[in-house]
């Protein structure tokens, strides 16, 4: 008896695990003639290759290329098994769950986080500006990422870049208390990437107000403000010219497209000069139309936009005509504004009469019901409100 057991412990023992995935062995004891579940044999038993399911997305293990046994995690399969559809939460905060129903969510949307109980909390509620994190291995809440413009201080707190950094406005931490910035305020830049510290514009570029990091440029930024008095030069956006550099220009804009490389973009010129769609300065036409300041048409052409004293400005042609003889000022050729010395507006009257009359030499006047001398002409005084000729031999 001892010999026949010796002899069975010598013999191979053969069995399923003989082929990886069979589920039955042939007669040979070899090889497999049925393979488990989402397995097949392609090489007549030697082996089980798992099944690829092509026209079934999201199967973990197909039964045949079309139809799915199990779909990967957070699906399930329709009543044929032809189709994986994501399992939809209970939990609208939940991206990924194993159910459908509450307490069985395994991945949360951003700024959540999964709770021992497989529901979804919120990860600014307990850690402020965190957008996300998770519950460690001590059931303690560490925060991976924070919200733009905070950078994780601690593992469970957030700051803000420009605390950590000066003029900072987005930064990513480095761990051991190191930051470094990726964007700063309008007025800085970053000059030294490796340090990823912000500087401020006008230190790469004179004048400078509002600029950007720029890898492309020497000095590492591109100027694209430099305040109300300066503009930048040329499309590069690396030089701030003063506005005056060109005549008559008092104010100007950033000249950030198109060739010209040394050109003004003017926006504002001296009185009574006129800006011109090219951004230079040429002067109203005085002698022909009396204007004091003028502007550009769609056409090309200027206009008067206000007129020198004794003038209105007509607005039908854009140009300015004379007032009527006796007006100071005037808005049209039937309505003065004010009177010129020795003249006065009448009842029911918007031009202006003259003070002077045959009997009464006045030289200036107002209306009250009628004339009233305010002052007379040579040979003659103030009387009361009218003008009366001096004593030939007296002078009174």
């Amino acid at each position: 008896m001892l010999c026949i057991l010796l002899l069975l412990a010598t013999l191979p023992i053969l069995s399923q695990a003989a082929v990886a995935n069979c589920a039955s062995l042939d007669s040979s004891n070899v090889t497999c003639a049925i393979c488990n579940p989402g397995y097949e044999t392609l090489d007549s038993g030697v082996s089980c290759t798992a099944i690829t399911c092509v026209a079934v997305t999201q199967c973990a293990l197909c039964e045949s290329a079309t139809t799915c046994i199990t779909c990967d995690f957070g699906y399930e399969t329709n009543a044929d098994r032809t189709a994986c559809t994501q399992i939809a939460c209970n939990d609208a905060n939940c991206n990924l769950c194993s159910a459908s129903t509450a307490g069985s969510c395994y991945s949360c949307n951003t700024n959540y986080f999964v709770e021992t109980n497989y529901t979804c909390g919120t990860c600014s509620s307990s850690i402020a500006s965190c957008s996300y994190c998770f519950l460690n291995s001590t059931s303690a809440l560490e925060c991976t990422s924070c919200a733009l413009t905070y950078y994780t201080a601690t593992a469970d707190s957030c700051a803000l870049c420009s605390v950590g950094l000066a003029n900072c406005v987005d930064c990513d931490s480095r761990g051991a208390g190191s930051l470094w910035c990726y964007n700063c305020i309008d007025t800085h830049y970053i000059s030294d990437y490796t340090a990823g510290t912000c500087t401020i514009c006008a230190t790469g570029i004179t004048n400078c107000i509002s600029c950007k990091e720029d890898s492309t440029q020497a000095n590492n930024v591109s100027c694209y403000n430099c305040g109300s008095t300066t503009f930048s030069a040329n499309v590069a956006m690396d030089t701030c010219v003063a506005c005056s550099t060109t005549t008559n220009c008092n104010a100007c804009t950033e000249l950030l497209t198109g060739t010209n490389v040394t050109g003004v973009n003017c926006t504002n010129c001296n009185t009574p000069f006129y800006s011109l769609v090219d951004g230079s300065c040429v002067t109203c036409d005085n002698a022909t139309y009396n204007c004091a300041t003028c502007e550009e048409d769609a056409a090309g052409s200027f206009f008067c936009s206000s007129c020198n004293a004794g003038y209105y400005l007509n607005a039908t042609d854009q140009k300015c005509w004379a007032c009527p003889a006796t007006c100071l000022t005037c808005s049209s050729a039937t309505v003065c504004l004010t009177c010129d010395n020795n003249t006065y507006f009448t009842d029911g009257s918007s031009l202006c009469a003259l003070c002077t009359t045959s009997s009464y030499p006045i030289l200036t006047c107002q209306y009250n019901s009628g004339v009233e001398a305010l002052s007379c002409d040579t040979y003659y005084f103030l009387d009361g409100v009218a003008c009366t000729m001096c004593n030939a031999t007296t002078g009174f």
